[in-house]
């Protein structure tokens, strides 16, 4: 238990506030109270939840599996490495970082992201938020100096003005939170998946396609939209990655897909980041 206390203070201390109250926490042995007394206990698996009410959405321990499965096996590389690149440009290599990862998953790509920024010494503060309960228990279980969180992204337990970038991949934003805990200079690095994502392993893509101006100026109306980034590469697959894409929770597929995909041996990676700072 020390460790989870360990790792969570480091985040608690300084940036997550009460949920119920927006009052600051103080750590207690197997407790986080904030305070004005409402108390979250510390799970002996390393995270924190305070979410109230359970969530009931698409990812389930298969998804969740497939997904890191596939992350570490670098199939997500190249979105990984675009990420650093950008964070490192647009902070000019500040040697402290606080870094809000709002829809993590179950982290494998947060975790892959501080592995390589802390290899060039930058000392990062790192707090990965999910709704799903099973997907934050994953990434605990495999990363434990990041403080992982269940909680509503529309609700952030973060405290204003407390990060500077916040990564929001493949999943909703919420820009009134997010302009809410970003610093004055803070960043947001959000990642849509293109229509060719994937595209090779069903009939109808299912993403938004960021090109759509709708997305772009739903992005630029609260957010000073800097750049975007288009990352995309051809990959070949095996019968094994298929099946794993298959199961992932990006991928929403009936029986007659898995038969379509059968003599696909390659698939297509495609993201647009949109990099902007808040207005």
């Amino acid at each position: 238990m020390s460790l989870i206390v360990s790792s969570i203070e480091r985040t608690c201390a300084q940036v997550l506030h009460c949920p119920q109250c927006q009052g600051s926490f103080q750590i207690a042995d197997r407790e986080v109270v904030c305070i004005n007394g409402h108390d979250f206990p510390l799970a002996s698996a390393g995270y924190l939840n305070l979410l109230q009410q359970p969530v009931t959405g698409i990812c389930n321990e298969k998804s969740i599996t497939a997904n890191r499965t596939m992350a570490e096996q670098g199939f997500f590389a190249l979105l990984e490495a675009a990420l650093v690149k950008t964070i490192l440009s647009i902070t000019n290599h500040k040697s402290e970082l606080v870094i809000l990862d709002a829809g993590c998953g179950e982290g494998s790509l947060l975790s892959g992201v501080l592995l390589s920024l802390r290899w060039e010494g930058i000392n990062v503060k790192a707090i990965g938020i999910d709704n799903t309960r099973e997907a934050i228990r994953h990434a605990a279980n495999h990363e434990q100096e990041v403080g992982w969180i269940v909680a509503d992204i529309s609700h952030l337990p973060v405290q204003n003005a407390s990060v500077d970038i916040i990564l929001n991949t493949m999943c909703p934003a919420n820009y009134s939170e997010f302009n809410r805990v970003l610093k004055p200079d803070g960043w947001l690095i959000k990642t849509v998946p293109n229509r060719e994502h994937l595209s090779e392993l069903r009939p109808v893509s299912i993403h938004e396609d960021p090109g759509d101006e709708n997305v772009q100026r739903m992005f630029e109306a609260h957010m000073n939209l800097r750049f975007s980034k288009r990352i995309s590469e051809t990959r070949c697959i095996d019968v094994t990655d298929k099946i794993l894409l298959c199961d992932m929770s990006l991928i929403n597929t009936q029986p007659a897909d898995h038969e379509i995909s059968a003599a696909i041996d390659r698939c297509s990676i495609d993201f647009t980041l949109l990099v902007g700072q808040k207005h």
